[in-house]
Parts: structure tokens; sequence; C-alpha cells
């Protein structure tokens, strides 16, 4: 690790270990403030000392945005006091924006620069609109600055496409205000329609006089005009009426003009009496009354009355009027009567049009949800005019900086970390406690503000995002953005707006659509707008990281899977798919032809009829489809057969040449697995269970690696083994068996089988709680040993990888035998032999072997020189056997077995050569491929371009599989893809994750679930080893995880600090006492590691121990945040019986917060932390009754608490050994490949993927 990362690491882990100690929750609350307060101004100096210059956008946006939230839980919470330091607070803050304003508009006036005097006069409009004060605060640098920019314009006059880009400014922000007026009282909203109002008004006087642009405007104005009459207009009613009765009428406004509809289409369709008839016409009039009252009420009172009735008078007046009581009365006069109804079709017609209104503003939502996306794309353009390199080369990837965005990724999340803990402690504190801390929140906030200084803020309208992405590190950065982040670089008012978008896409049916559902994630009431931005944002990168492997998951295949490989999966998916139909068709077959048999022999008329109807219809169909079954069967039948012929020879090859004894290059890095199990496993086993035993790390490792050793050996009398402790030998145990599968081939599989075999973990799986039979299910799809699914599971990848390496290599052991002559024999060797040996040196062949088919080089077995090359020449890089080589053969033929070896290595793990594509052709700009594709309502024929796509990549499917035949058949017209070795080691990286890398996280994921300490939460009442550097997020930087990973882990630290915080006020309760006393012993027996073990069997829910201990505090804890509105839980069927013992609880729960019980019965659904089996313990057995099951099962666990310890060892073992197993495969493929060599990109050194213990 380079010195400058050390430094940046050592302060952050510090800090993460402090933040630990506030999550155990075991300070008193007076130090957890002002830890929190210490940790907050840490945090703000780091983020001070390591910003690099034009990458941190406006840090002061954060501070306000915090401040903001800040003030709404206190507003809510009812602490007016603290809610007004607060706001006094955010003034201050604004006057200091106001204060930068002025400074850079000064400048601007001095060097007559137009556009940034118009965008500050943007940046005062967009700050006006966010004021509640009439009176604006830049009202006099408002008119300076104006004056200004006429200068500068008549100075220098803007060219055309600057002028564009200000009317766009403009239009965007007067539609924005249109969209956001629902959200305003009228008062407010008629305020903010006067600001852009003026902006506008003046725009057109001033600078766009005539022409387009200012029809554009005076359009916008007139729409702008009306509204706010409008709006002055509602606020005049409820300020003389009140607001509630307002709403009253209008709704009941509303329901007359429902009755009116009815009645309209009764009278057209239904023949009515005279006494019907003048039923509907009183009721009509009644309803036309209140009308014209509501109608004459806002005439009194509006401004600029002729305007506002010209604009009512064809949907509001005309409608109004009592036309069936005109009607009614020119009953008398048939002629008189048809002249009216004429007369009076036109307000009919009128009033359709106002009660369709609501329809037809649906229709216009959406049109104007296409034109949103637009102004959208224009208004973030400098955030999506960046190129993304999908493809990267090396010299690309070596100018990602990726070691400093990964400490600033651990900076933002340790803020996310940070807030949290502010929000856990002030809703844990008495209302006393909850006063302290916003004094010292607000102290903290003013703090980070001082911290900051003026060279912090940026006025930018927007952050400034490099020309150039990879689209790794794009995705990257966009998956790991959190709130504060989000708010530090757009601002409250762009989130705001962004946040106000996504909720517009968040209403059904829109949230249905496949578009919308794959990037929109579910939002909750609760959700700030910085954590609506941000939770978006996460999605849309794993929607498109899942997008963008499934393509690398297709271009990987070229180098990797052999053409017989191709013909042989696309023919076993054939005869898998063919074989039940065509074996049911015949089945079905069979009996048509037995009853059309039956009813020929019968001679029946009736039977005759129904053969002669089985003739027509059932026996063409059943010849037709099974015929197309039967090809289709022969046809994969067929292909599997010349497949398994063209491998078979290869792969025994492989196998007698001494394949499997690749499982000595593990046994080489004992010295290192030591030192990594020892850290994991062993230390901390050691500090729990061994206390008393002396030494340290080297007392450990002596014999652990004693023990692996005489287990290699055979050998058990060492006396360094017999030291050895109960953990020391189940781990050797362990790390022996891994030893066992052999590197690069099939039976490397050792880990996959302890992991679904191994007798504690299966024992551990079935008494949880917390896995169930889904998660069962997916484990099975780990095997390696079969394939449980097309697609799913490493066994694809596994399979295609190692049996390209053993046809690979058995290719190149025929080829060296064959012409490869030893020294002593080349002087006798006859003179073709050794043309041939010179020309294969040269590489002339001019018929190389890859070229040559199986049965020909089965004819020549005979004609081999030697057999001295094996398998582990080209798998292995043993100097000794080089030197062997080298002294037998001659160094030229070393350095050709050198050369072949790093071909075959990057070949395999190499990928299709997409990357030498000019750099146009891969990349990709997201501002160009909008305005190409989706912008003007494009994005409507989207998925015909998906179709046209599907199609066009089935048709070079079906290419690929002809081209894989021929090649099996003509082997001299297709040759090998070397040029999949140019790849770089990320495609490699890529290939080992897909088959080792399922197992890594399976394994990860299962000892997060049950393992708190992994998690860096401190087990109550033991010692604290200090996970650091050992912990899931250093796992997961190892394994180079995509940022969902450290989303779900960060929820699950956080349900295991809850789980450890209950089960430590259950201790504080005398639970172990309780404990000791069923079992019949003292409180002291119950050791350390006693305590452990009653932790994990809490955590991981042994027999249901956790809800029948936690119920009522887990259905409070879990109600309480689904209440809180932070989270948004899809409904679904909870299960028969569920929904009235939900109805008990909540009567017991809260019954002041009605509004607050959909949310807690969604998250009872979904079983949020465990809550519906709690539910149903609660029920069943009440709090008290469930407590003592409880500690009666606890107790029966605590029996045996070494079994659990057991249990954890071997976890955590397995766990480690899947890692060790990727350390393996990188090391090994990097050093055989040559990535490391000196003209390689430093890219190719990863050095993070050969670090598990930090």
């Amino acid at each position: 690790m380079d010195p400058a990362q050390q430094t940046r690491r050592n302060p952050i882990d510090r800090l993460e270990q402090r933040l630990r100690r506030l999550r155990a929750g075991e300070l008193p609350w007076e130090s957890q403030v002002d830890l929190l307060q210490s940790s907050e101004k840490r945090l703000e100096a780091l983020h001070a000392k390591f910003r690099r210059p034009g990458e941190s956008g406006d840090a002061g946006r954060r501070v306000q945005a915090q401040a903001i939230a800040w003030q709404t839980v206190l507003e809510n919470d009812g602490l007016e006091e603290a809610s007004q330091a607060t706001g006094a607070f955010l003034k201050e803050l604004q006057a200091e924006e106001g204060k930068r304003w002025r400074r850079r508009g000064i400048q601007a006036e001095q060097q007559k620069d137009a556009p940034t005097l118009f965008q500050i006069l943007s940046l005062m409009t967009r700050s006006d609109l966010r004021q509640p004060e009439e009176q604006s605060p830049f009202h006099q640098d408002r008119r300076r600055l104006r004056e200004a920019l006429l200068s500068a314009i008549k100075a220098s006059p803007p060219e055309e496409e600057l002028r564009d880009l200000w009317l766009a400014e403009l239009m965007d922000r007067a539609d924005s205000s249109l969209t956001a007026l629902d959200d305003m009282s009228p008062k407010e909203a008629a305020r903010c329609l006067d600001v852009v109002s003026s902006d506008l008004r003046w725009h057109r006087q001033n600078i766009e006089k005539e022409g387009p642009r200012a029809h554009r405007l005076t359009r916008k104005l007139r729409r702008l005009r009306a509204e706010r009459q409008e709006r002055r207009l509602q606020a005049k009613l409820e300020t003389r009426f009140g607001t509630r009765a307002m709403g009253h009428w209008e709704r009941m406004i509303l329901l007359l003009i429902l009755v009116v509809l009815v009645i309209l289409i009764v009278e057209m369709t239904v023949p009515l009496s005279p006494n019907w008839r003048l039923f509907l016409t009183i009721v009509d009039t009644f309803a036309c009354t209140l009308f014209l009252i509501d109608f004459g009420f806002k005439l009194a009172l509006v401004e600029h009355r002729r305007s506002w009735f010209l604009r009512h008078f064809l949907v509001d007046f005309l409608p109004s009027l009592p036309f069936n009581l005109f009607l009614h009365h020119a009953g008398a006069d048939p002629a008189r009567a048809g002249r009216a109804a004429r007369l009076f079709r036109l307000p009919r017609v009128a009033r359709y049009l106002r009660l369709m209104m609501p329809v037809i503003r649906a229709i216009r939502a959406f049109g104007f949800l296409a034109k949103g996306l637009d102004r959208i794309v224009r208004r973030y353009g400098n955030l999506l005019n960046s190129s993304i390199i999908l493809y990267p080369n090396r010299r690309e990837r070596a100018g990602v900086d990726r070691a400093a965005e990964e400490w600033q990724s651990r900076l933002w999340r340790l803020r996310s970390e940070l807030n949290d803990l502010w929000q856990r402690l002030y809703q844990e504190g008495t209302p006393q406690q909850r006063k302290q801390l916003s004094k010292a929140r607000l102290h903290s906030l003013r703090s980070s503000h001082a911290l900051l200084g003026d060279a912090d803020f940026h006025e930018s309208a927007g952050p400034k995002l490099p020309s150039e992405w990879t689209a790794e590190e794009f995705l990257r950065r966009l998956g790991s953005l959190s709130p504060d982040r989000i708010e530090e670089q757009l601002g409250p008012d762009q989130v705001g707006k962004a946040a106000k978008i996504l909720r517009m896409f968040h209403v059904v049916p829109l949230r249905w659509l496949p578009m919308v559902k794959a990037f929109l994630p579910r939002l909750s009431p609760g959700m700030r707008a910085s954590e609506v931005v941000a939770a978006a944002a996460r999605r849309s990168a794993a929607s498109l990281q899942r997008y963008y492997g499934r393509m690398f998951w297709i271009l990987d295949w070229y180098g990797t899977i052999t053409p017989s490989e191709v013909v042989d999966r696309v023919g076993s998916a054939m005869v898998k798919g063919s074989f039940r139909p065509a074996y049911r068709l015949t089945l079905f077959g069979g009996i048509y032809l037995l009853a059309h048999l039956i009813l020929e022999i019968s001679g029946l008329g009736l039977m005759q009829k129904i053969a002669d109807f089985l003739d027509k219809y059932v026996g063409p169909t059943l010849i037709l489809v099974g015929g197309v079954c039967f090809i289709i069967l022969g046809l994969g039948w067929w292909m599997k057969k010349m497949a398994k012929e063209a491998t078979s020879f290869l792969e025994q090859t492989a196998e007698a040449q001494y394949l499997p004894f690749t499982e000595a290059i593990k046994s080489r890095n004992l010295e290192r697995d030591t030192e990594i199990l020892d850290r994991r496993i062993l230390e901390p086993e050691d500090l729990l269970v061994d206390r008393s035993r002396p030494g340290g790390a080297d007392d450990r490792r002596r014999p652990f690696k004693a023990g692996v050793r005489a287990w290699l050996l055979g050998a058990r009398e060492s006396e360094e083994a017999l030291r050895e402790t109960e953990a020391m030998e189940r781990v050797i145990l362990l790390y022996r068996d891994s030893l066992k599968g052999s590197l690069l081939c099939q039976t490397d599989t050792r880990t996959t089988d302890q992991l679904l075999g191994n007798l504690a973990l299966c024992h551990l799986r079935d008494i949880s709680s917390r896995i169930d039979r889904k998660e069962n299910r997916a484990l099975n799809l780990l095997d390696l040993d079969q394939q449980r699914g097309a697609f799913k599971g490493p066994y694809l990848w596994f399979s295609l990888i190692s049996k390209a390496i053993a046809q690979t290599a058995a290719r190149l052991i025929v080829e060296y035998n064959r012409n490869a002559i030893p020294l002593n024999a080349l002087s006798q060797a006859p003179e073709t032999d050794r043309r041939r040996y010179q020309a294969w040196l040269e590489r002339r062949n001019p018929e190389p072997e890859e070229n040559r088919s199986e049965k020909a080089m089965r004819e020549e077995r005979s004609h081999y020189l030697t057999t001295a090359f094996t398998a582990l020449h080209f798998l292995d890089d043993d100097k000794v056997r080089d030197q062997d080589v080298a002294e037998e053969f001659g160094e030229a033929v070393l350095q050709r077995v050198q050369e072949d070896r790093q071909r075959l290595f990057r070949t395999i793990f190499g990928t299709f050569p997409v990357h030498h594509r000019p750099k146009d052709r891969r990349t990709l700009n997201p501002y160009e491929m909008y305005q190409s594709w989706l912008a003007g309502g494009r994005a409507l024929f989207m998925p015909f371009f998906f179709l046209i796509f599907g199609l066009r990549l089935f048709g070079r499917l079906v290419v690929l599989v002809a081209k894989a035949v021929q090649e099996i058949r003509k082997p001299k017209r297709f040759g090998k893809p070397t040029d999949a070795a140019q790849a770089d080691f990320a495609a490699a990286q890529r290939k080992i994750n897909r088959m080792r890398g399922p197992v890594v996280e399976a394994c990860l994921w299962l000892r997060a679930r049950f393992d708190p300490e992994y998690l860096g939460v401190q087990i109550p009442r033991t010692p604290d080893p200090d996970w650091s550097g050992r912990d899931v997020m250093a796992d997961l930087r190892f394994l180079d995880a995509e940022p969902s990973w450290y989303e779900r882990l960060t929820e699950e630290r956080a349900s295991a600090s809850a789980d450890m915080r209950r089960l430590e006020s259950l201790f504080a309760d005398g639970l172990l006492q309780r404990i000791a006393t069923i079992l019949g012993r003292p409180q002291e027996s119950l050791s350390v590691e006693s305590i452990r073990a009653a932790a994990v069997a809490y955590r991981a829910d042994f027999k249901g121990i956790r809800s029948l201990l936690s119920c009522g505090e887990i259905l409070h804890e879990a109600c309480q945040e689904a209440a809180e509105g932070r989270r948004h839980f899809e409904p679904r069927f909870a299960g028969f019986g569920v929904g009235g013992k939900f109805n008990r609880f909540w009567k017991q729960y809260d019954k002041a917060k009605p509004e607050a019980r959909p949310f807690a019965w969604r998250a009872i659904q979904r079983d949020f932390h465990g809550s519906k089996r709690a539910l149903q313990i609660w029920a069943d057995y009440g709090p008290e009754e469930a407590r003592r099951r409880g500690e009666q099962a606890l107790a029966e666990i605590l029996r045996y608490s070494r079994r659990v310890s057991e249990q954890l060892v071997t976890l955590r073992t397995i766990q480690t050994l899947s890692l060790i197993d990727v350390l393996n495969y990188r090391e090994h493929v990097f050093r055989l490949g040559g990535y490391g060599e000196p003209e390689a990109a430093s890219s190719d050194r990863p050095l993070r993927a050969f670090q598990i213990a930090e």
C-alpha cells in the first residue's frame, strides 16, 4: 500500500472503530454525545484534508441540507426553541451565500461577463423561490446586475446558441414552478409565480424584444399570469371562508358535477315520465344555482375580472346556467323546444369538457412527463455529457484512481452512518436529553461549517465531472452515492426537484412499467429528498451493472468456450427441451392409434364420424408437432455425440498426464495461508476461549503448520502437532481438505462440498429460523459437482474454464511430445525430424497442431519422440521443472514452453477484443444517446428496438453454432481465437469471480447472518479482538464488490447492533442467572464462550429463541421504524390468521397513530427484522410465556455451548477458505499469464486483489 493511502486509511480505521463503539451503545448517554461531536469534527477534518481540488462540489450545501433535515426533525417533535435556533443558523448560511454571489457579481460586472451575470441572476431567483419572505433580499442587487447584463450584451452581443440556452433556462424554471404549485399554499404559490414572471417579463422587454423567442416568452407569461390569478383568488377565498370550508365546498361542487352528468345520461338514454323529468329538472336547477353562486363569489373577489370572466365563460359560466329549466318551459311548443335544444347543445358539451378535465390532465401529465425528462437532461447536461468508455484498454484503466475513490466512498459511508447515529440517539433520548442533543447537534453543524471556510464553496450551477469515465468506475461511483454526497454536489433545491420527479414515477401504474421498475427504488413517504435521489442512483447503478455484466458474460465466452463445448451445450439444451414433449407425444400417438383402430373396428356411424374428426384434426397435429420434436431431439443427440467424440481423447490425455497434481500448487502457500487463518480465526478464538494460554502468533502458527504437514505426510506424532487446540485441529482438517482440490481442475470443489455438506453448517442452517427454503435452494445452486441450473450458479463457468484448460493443455502435451527432440538425441535424429523440429521451434509448421483433427492425432500417437512433457509443464511455473526442460531440450524449447503457458492462461482467461476497436465505437455519451433515442417521446418505441436487437442476436447465435459444428468436422477451416490473449487482468478477474465468486458471496452472506463480530458489532460482555482489516468490509474490498453489497451489509450491521443491544438488556435483566438456574449451575460457570454462544444463537434465531425472548421488543422496533415512513414495503399475502393477530397487537401498541398502521402492517407482511414470526409467537404464547420458553430453549443450547463454537469456527474457516481459493486463482493466473510484466499497465497489478487480511 502506498504511503499516502496508508496515511488516509489509518485515521479512517480509527474513526470506524469509534463509530463501532457508538453502535454498541454501551457508553453513557453524555459520553455518546461527546463522542459523536468529536467524531463529526474528525470526519469533517478528514474531508477537508484529503479533498482534491475540483472534486468536492459545494460542501456548504451538505451542511445546509443537514441543518434543514435536523430542523424538520425538531419541528415534528415540537421543540420550537431548538427549531428556531436551527432556522437562524440557516439564515446565516443563506446570508453568507448572498455575500458570495455579490462578490462574484461585482467581478463579473467589472469584466462584463454576460454568461456569469445571467447565472448569478438565476441563482438569486432560485434562492428567492426558497425564501418564505415576500421581499427578496437581492432586490437592489438584482437591479444592478440586470443593468450590468444589458451593458455587457451591448458591448458584446451573445451568440444565438447562448441566447437559446438562456431561454431554455427561463422556460424550464417556469415549468418547474408550475409543476410545484400543488405542494404549496395558494399564497406561497402566488409569490413564487410573481418571482418567476418577473424574470421572464424583464427578459422579454429588454433582451428578446421580437422574434420566435419573444413569442414563446409571451405565451409562457400569459400562462403564468393566469395561474397566478387563480392562486391569488384561492388565497382570498381561504382567507375569507377558511381552508377547511373551501375544501368541503370544492368537494361538493365536484359531486354536483357528477350528479349533473348522470342526469344528462339518463335524459339521453331513458324515456322519462313528466314527473320524473320535473324531478330531474329541479335537481339540475339546484345544482346550477350553486354553480352560479360559486362563479359569482369568485368573480366578485378576483382581480382583473374581465380577463378572468372571458377565460371562464365557456367552461364555467355557460354550463352553470339551468338549461333544463328553460327547456322544460319551452316544452309546450315542440318547434321552440327543438330550437332551444340546438341552442343549448354547446353548453352541455362544455359540461362534459369540464367533467373530463381530470382525464385530460392525466393525458397531459404523460406528455409533461416526457417533456420533463427532456428538461432534466438539459438541466443536468453537464452531468450526462461525459464519455463513458464501455470497453477500456489498459492505458485507460491505468488513468483511474481507484484507491482515492475507495477512501472517499468510505468517508461518505461514515458520514451517513454518523447521521444515522445522531437520529438514533435522538429517538432513544428523554425529552430533556433531546433538548441537550439538539444544542449539541447545532454546535456540531456550526463547527463543520467553520472548518469548511470560504474556499470550499463553489458557485457553479452543478458539479464538474470528468470528461471521460470507464464504465466500471462510473457505475461504482453512481452506486456508492450517499444522501450527503448528493446534497453537497447538487444542493437542496435541485435535489428536491429531482426527488419530486422520481415520486411522480412512483405512482401506479407508472411504477409497474418494466423500464421504470428496473431503475426506480421503493420509496416511502418519510424519506428525505436526498435519500430518494441516492436510492434511485443506487438502484439505477445496480440495474445498469446487471446489464453491463450480462454483456461481458457473453463476450467472455470468447477464448474460453471451445467449439465442441458450444455444440455440446446447444445439443444438451435441445435434448433436454425436446425429450419430454417427444415422449408425451409418442404416448399420445399410441393412444390415438389405438383409439382409431377401435373406432374403425366398431363400424358404427357415430364412431366413424369420430374417427374422421380425429383423422382431420388430431392426427396431422400429432404428426407435425411430434415430427418437429423428434427432429430437434435427433439433432441435439447427434450434436452431443459429435462433441463428446471430439473432447474425450483430449480430456483423457490431460488426466493421464498428471493434471490432478496441480493440487501441489496450493500447498506452497502454507506460510501465507497460516497467517491469514491465524488472524481471522485462531487469534480471536484464543482471545476468547484460551486467554490463559501463553505465547503469541508464533506459538499458534508453528503447531498449525506442523499439523498440516503431518496430515500431508501421514505422520501425526510431531511434538508441535500435539500442541493443537480443538479449534485449531478443526481448522487444520478443513484446510487440509481444501488442499485436495486440484487447482484449475474439475476436482477443485472441496470448499463448496464443505459449505453444502459439512454437518456443522447443515445443523446450523437447520435450526436457524433466518435461513428459509428459498435460501437453501439458492445454496444448492452452488454445487460444482453437477449442474443444478441452466445459467444460474457457478457450475457453468467452472466447467467451461476447467474443460478449456484440460483440452488446451492436452493439445500442447501432444504437440510437444510429437515435435520436441532431446538435445542428446538431436544429432542422431533423421533429417526430416530435425527439419520438422526446427520449423516447429520457429512456429513455421504449415499444419499447426490445433488445426489437426482428433482422429489424425490418434493415428500419430505412435510417432511421439518423447513423453517428458506433462500437464504440469503448462499449468505450473516450477523453477526446477523449467530448469530440467532447459537441460534436456534446450533454452529455445523452454522459451516456447513459457510463451505457450502464458498464451494458454491469457487466452482462456481473456475476452473478446472489443477494447481494440476505435475509441468512438466503444464510447457511450448518455446525453447524446438520450437525444438520439429517447428525447421527444421516442422512448415509446424502445420495445420495438429491443425486439429487433433480440432477433439479430438470435441470428448471430445460429451462425455461431453452425461455425462450431463446421470447426469440429473440418478443423482446418477455422483458427483458434488467440486475440483473446490481448485482454488485461480485469477480464481474468471477471472469469475467476464467475466460477468462484458465488461461493464466496454465499459464505460471506451466511457468516454475516450468524457472526455479529464479523459485521464489526461487539458481543456484550466479551473482549473486543479488533476486527478492523479482517471484517466484512475488508472482504468486500478484497472482492471488489458492487456498492449494493455495502448497502445490504450496512443494513445487516444495523440489525445486528439492535440484536446485541436487546441481548445486553436481557443480560442486565438477569437472563444469565435464570439460564444458570435452569441448568443447575452457578452463574460463574457460564464462561465467555457461553456468552458468545448465546449471542450467536440469538442472532441466528436458533429454535426461534430470538423471537421468543424479545417478541414484544422486535414488534415495537419494527413498527416504530416502519411508522417513521423511512422504508417502503410492498404488500403481499402474510398468511391466514396473521391479520387478526396484528389487530390484537396494534390495539395494545399504539391507538394514537392510526396513520402509521398501514406501514406497520406492511412491515409485518414482509417479515421485517423477523417481525412476522415475533407476532405469531406474541399472539400464541404472550410475552411472558414466550420468554419462559425462550429461556428454556437457550438453556438447552448453552448446555452444549462448545457445539456452537464448533459451528462458528467451521463457518469462519470455510468462509476464509473460499477467499483463499479466489486468492490462489488470482495469484496463479496473474503470474503465469504474465500480467505483471514491465510492459503491462499499472492497472494490471491490483494490489487489493492480493490482500485478504489488511
